[in-house]
């Protein structure tokens, strides 16, 4: 079990690595994740949303941090861009929650072929 485990997080680092890397050129941490996440059947599909949240947290926290000591961020702004992103983190999570996973997929292909037009 503990080799299994050991396999698990080497398994992560190495997506986190993998993501950043991609996240510089331009392409999201959330899309390139949450491929490593199937391709290597790391977790059910239901468990992937919390887990990005949660992964990426810390890294965009210090990717922030060091923003914001090379530029200048006026203060509105920042708690402006805090205050909405939580709510809509909170209201869209609870909203998400309860979509059933033919609807999701429904509305992934709606968005992915309107994305695409």
């Amino acid at each position: 079990m503990k080799r299994r485990r050991r396999k698990q997080l080497c398994y992560f680092f190495c997506t986190k690595i993998y993501c950043k890397l991609f996240f510089t050129l331009g392409i999201g941490s959330f899309a390139t994740s949450t491929s490593v996440f199937k391709i290597g059947k790391l977790m059910p599909d239901k468990m992937i949303p919390g887990t990005l949240n949660v992964a990426i947290t810390t890294s965009v926290v210090m990717e922030a941090l060091i923003f914001m000591t090379f530029a200048k961020v006026d203060i509105l702004t920042l708690v402006l861009m805090i205050s909405f992103s939580m709510l809509v983190a909170y209201f869209g999570a609870s909203i998400v929650s309860k979509i059933t996973r033919s609807k999701n997929l429904i509305c992934d292909g709606c968005w992915v072929l309107l994305y695409q037009s």
